[in-house]
């Protein structure tokens, strides 16, 4: 491509007024290959970062006055303090998204048969003795308590560190090694849907875009027929872009119950009403000592 040659046309349409959709077209093609090739933006982030960025492509050109800075250059500058804030909000996002998800963790504390533990003795807190059903000397839990400390501990995995893990396979017995297999599988089934996730936002990415192709096309259009076309056409593609936010938005981005019941090899409905139980137990206790 011939040096500043977006800086000419530019140049040329502050002139003329003329063929501004072309231009925010082209200047838009120049701007995905820069994300690629210049900052090194990966797939999912550029096709994201894109589609907020391109509408403002035909602001920044009606905005450009020469002076020693030609288009090219101010347009990079542009770009990087957009990927800058654009970076900042994802990180913010991912926080609460985090603490949204994150439930508080209660218990401080050939595969083997995961129902058969050994007996370890623990310091139990006071306040914790009642729903761990627990006497006032008693310092081990029985079985069914073990199972249902197992569910939200494996639940939690992620965003847990060994410590925890230690403590957790004192106070069951629980073997390591089968402990790890199962946040292995556990991981792996997330793994796959979030992989889902990130192929249905890559096609949202392209449905928007084609979006705003099109509207931009609109403005433009004198001819009453193909203004009926286009006007079809975006309503398809707002009703794509729903569809696939309704997906986004149902798939679950953390291990479901339903997928530890299925490492388990246990009914999901076991897993369902042992956390409730131990949750809501826990929860009465944070309310009556608050």
């Amino acid at each position: 491509m011939k040096k500043w040659v977006f800086n000419e046309k530019v140049l040329q349409y502050k002139l003329t007024n003329n063929n501004l959709e072309n231009l925010v077209q082209e200047v838009g093609i120049h701007v995905y290959s820069l994300l690629k090739n210049k900052f090194k933006l990966d797939d999912e982030e550029r096709s994201e970062f894109f589609c907020e960025f391109y509408p403002k492509i035909t602001s920044l050109i009606k905005r450009f006055e020469f002076s020693s800075i030609p288009f090219e250059g101010y347009l990079i500058s542009s770009i990087r303090w957009d990927i800058k804030y654009f970076r900042s909000k994802k990180s913010r996002l991912r926080g609460i998204e985090k603490a949204k998800h994150k439930n508080p963790f209660y218990l401080v504390s050939s595969e083997d048969d995961f129902t058969i533990a050994q007996n370890n003795e623990l310091q139990i807190a006071d306040n914790a003795r009642s729903p761990l059903r627990l006497s006032k000397r008693g310092r081990i839990l029985a079985d069914p308590i073990k199972q249902r400390v197992l569910y939200i501990y494996l639940l939690e995995a992620e965003n847990t560190d060994d410590k925890l893990k230690n403590a957790i396979i004192k106070a069951t017995g629980y073997k390591k090694k089968w402990l790890d297999n199962c946040i292995s599988k556990l991981r792996a089934k997330t793994d796959k849907r979030m992989l889902r996730i990130k192929l249905l936002r890559n096609r949202r990415n392209s449905a928007f875009f084609n979006l705003h192709l099109l509207q931009e096309k609109i403005k433009f259009s004198d001819n009453l027929n193909e203004k009926r076309d286009l006007i079809i056409k975006i309503e398809r593609l707002r009703t794509i872009i729903s569809k696939i936010n309704t997906q986004i938005s149902k798939a679950p981005s953390r291990p479901t119950h339903q997928d530890l019941a299925d490492i388990l090899g246990i009914p999901k409905g076991s897993i369902d009403s042992g956390i409730y139980y131990l949750k809501s137990a826990f929860e009465d206790i944070e309310k009556n000592t608050a």
